[in-house]
C-alpha cells in the first residue's frame, strides 16, 4: 500500500500527525509512507520512524510546478488530506495529482472520494488526524494519540553536550510565540522567575526575533540566565528531559506531550482552539485566558499552576 499524507500546515500541525503515521504502519506494516510537507515542518516527517519519504511544497509557481513534475512520476494508491477546514491549496494540488483514491474533509464541494466530515467524532487534532484509520483499518485501535518526535543520534550528541551546561533538574519556560496576541507581559515573567529562582532553575527557551525580550529580563533580574535558543530537534531532546515545561499556545505544548513532560499550558479564550491543541501529557494544567483576542492570566495563579506539577 503506497500512501501519501498531505500536511503542508504548521510544525505544531505535523507534530500531531504523527499518530497517524505510526497507525497506518501499524496497519499496513509493509506499505510505504509519503508525507508532503511545507519547508518548516518537513524536519519533523523527515526524521520520523514510520516515514519512507518525504516532499516539500513551496507554495511558489516554482514550487508547483516542481511538484506537478515529481506527481507525473508516482501513483500512489492513497492521498489522504486530514486538514478539516476547506483549502484552496489542497485542492489544487488535488487536482494533478495521481492517486488511486482520496480521503479527506469534504466541507465545500465533493473534493475527496471519502469524505472524513461524515464520521467526525473527535474534537482533539489528533482524533481528526487518525480519522482516515476507521475507514482503511476498522478493526485497528489506536493504543496511544499521544504524537511521537524522533530524535536521531547525530542530534543527541549536540543535546547532550548543550544539557551538561544545565543543571539535572530545570524548567523550559518559554518566551516566543508567532501571535503576538499570546506575548507574555514583561512583569508577570518576573514575578514568576523570582519566586521559583531559588527552588528550582528556570531555561528561558526564545527564537532570534524575542532576543532583545530575553536580554531585558535578564538585565531586569541582575541573574546570569540560562537559555536555549536553538533548533526544534535539539529543544525536543532538552525538553524530554525538564522537569516541566511552561508556555502558551505554541507547538512546545504537543512537543511536552510527545515526552510526556507535565505542561502549564497557557490558551486564550477560544474554546474550539482549546479541545483542538490541548496538551496530552498525563499531568497538566490548561489556564484560560478571560479575553478572546488576549492572554492576560495572573501571574500568582500561574505560579500555584507550576507548585502544584513540580
Amino acid at each position: 500500500m503506497d500512501f501519501l499524507i498531505v500536511q503542508i500546515g504548521r510544525i505544531g500541525d505535523m507534530i500531531l500527525t504523527t499518530p497517524l503515521f505510526s497507525g497506518l504502519k501499524q496497519s499496513f506494516p509493509d506499505s510505504h509512507i509519503t508525507v508532503l510537507t511545507s519547508p518548516g515542518n518537513d524536519i519533523i516527517a523527515k526524521h520520523n520512524k514510520n516515514v519512507d519519504n518525504t516532499i516539500i511544497f513551496n507554495k511558489t509557481i516554482s514550487g508547483y510546478v516542481k511538484l506537478f513534475l515529481q506527481f507525473r512520476k508516482h501513483k500512489f494508491d492513497y492521498w489522504i488530506d486530514t486538514k478539516p477546514e476547506f483549502s484552496n491549496t489542497s485542492t489544487t494540488l488535488l487536482k494533478f495529482a495521481r492517486y488511486g483514491k482520496s480521503i479527506g474533509y469534504n466541507t465545500k464541494g465533493k473534493y475527496f472520494d471519502t469524505d472524513l466530515s461524515k464520521i467526525k467524532n473527535g474534537k482533539h487534532y489528533t482524533e481528526i488526524n487518525t480519522l482516515p484509520l476507521k475507514i482503511l483499518s476498522p478493526e485497528f485501535k489506536m493504543p496511544d494519540l499521544r504524537p511521537e518526535i524522533d530524535i536521531p543520534d547525530e542530534k543527541w550528541k549536540q543535546i547532550n553536550a548543550i544539557l551538561s551546561e544545565y543543571p539535572k533538574e530545570f524548567v523550559i519556560f518559554n518566551l516566543s510565540v508567532k501571535d503576538a496576541t499570546r506575548n507574555w507581559n514583561l512583569q508577570d515573567v518576573l514575578s514568576i522567575y523570582n519566586q521559583f529562582k531559588t527552588r528550582i532553575p528556570f531555561v528561558f527557551q526564545y527564537v532570534e526575533k524575542d532576543r532583545p525580550f530575553f536580554e531585558e529580563i535578564k538585565s531586569k533580574t541582575g541573574d546570569n540566565l540560562m537559555y536555549f535558543d536553538g533548533g526544534i530537534l535539539e529543544l525536543a531532546g532538552i525538553v524530554s528531559k525538564a522537569k516541566l515545561v511552561i508556555t502558551p499556545d505554541t507547538s512546545l505544548i504537543h512537543i511536552a506531550s510527545a515526552f510526556n513532560v507535565p505542561v502549564v499550558g497557557i490558551y486564550h479564550n477560544v474554546d474550539w482552539n482549546l479541545r483542538r491543541f490541548a496538551p496530552l501529557s498525563d499531568r497538566k494544567v490548561v489556564l484560560v485566558s478571560d479575553e478572546k483576542n488576549k492572554i492576560r492570566i495572573d501571574a500568582d495563579k500561574i505560579c500555584e499552576s507550576i507548585n502544584s506539577l513540580l
